[in-house]
């Protein structure tokens, strides 16, 4: 082999290695781009599922608070009864009695 083809030859090997680089290269860069894009739904899924829970947590803890209204009122009906005023106070107790059940039922919960 003489020089001009020895110079030929790791010109083309630059130039073969040149090109891998740069398409390495560009392949990092996109993979590090679907990775960011991949971050972003993650932290954006991650917010709307703390969101949700939160949503859930203060369903929960109005029902809770509605049924221990029911409850209340229920328990003070009952004591009336036992003090008089009978007919208005037993309309009123089943009353409150089926609102209860039916949040009861809402819940999931039935007693």
């Amino acid at each position: 082999m003489n020089d001009n083809e020895v110079y030929i030859l790791l010109f083309v090997v630059f130039i073969v290695l040149l090109y891998f680089l740069i398409k390495f290269k560009r392949d990092i860069n996109s993979s590090n781009k679907l990775t960011a894009e991949h971050k972003e739904k993650i932290k954006y899924l991650r917010t709307i599922n703390s969101e949700n829970e939160h949503k859930r947590i203060n369903l929960k803890h109005e029902t809770e608070k509605e049924i221990s209204a029911l409850h209340h009122k229920i328990e003070n009906l009952e004591a009336k009864i036992k003090d008089g005023t009978k007919n208005q106070v037993v309309a009123m107790l089943k009353s409150q009695k089926n609102k209860r059940d039916r949040v009861l039922n809402q819940v999931g919960l039935s007693e």
